[in-house]
């Protein structure tokens, strides 16, 4: 997928017939709870670079940087959430990404 909200919800509602709170909470019970693997549902992905490309679109659109380098260095830390094989190294990340970020420096 590229991230596409309409395209993500016609998956979701077509190919599992939930939606995307219904699938969310199932993909996060799984990671976080290890419920048992349903098979007969899909799981949905998301080509990297559509979504670094979207990230980045949306970084240039919005955010304001004073350096370069750090608009860059924020390309790579959500690359290494976008790259995160598991929930417990995501919410590192993530954490990591929120004390970084939300510091009024930057």
């Amino acid at each position: 997928m590229d991230l596409s909200w309409a395209t993500i919800h016609a998956a979701l509602n077509i190919l599992n017939l939930e939606t995307v709170e219904e699938y969310s909470q199932r993909i996060y019970e799984f990671a976080k709870l290890k419920t048992e693997y349903n098979p007969k549902k899909s799981f949905l992905s998301s080509c990297c670079s559509h979504t670094m490309h979207r990230f980045v679109r949306g970084l240039k659109r919005e955010v304001r940087f004073q350096d370069k380098q750090i608009k860059r260095f924020a390309a790579f830390c959500f690359s290494l959430l976008v790259n995160s094989t598991d929930l417990e190294s995501s919410i590192e990340v993530f954490k990591l990404m929120c004390t970084m970020f939300l510091n009024q420096s930057y």
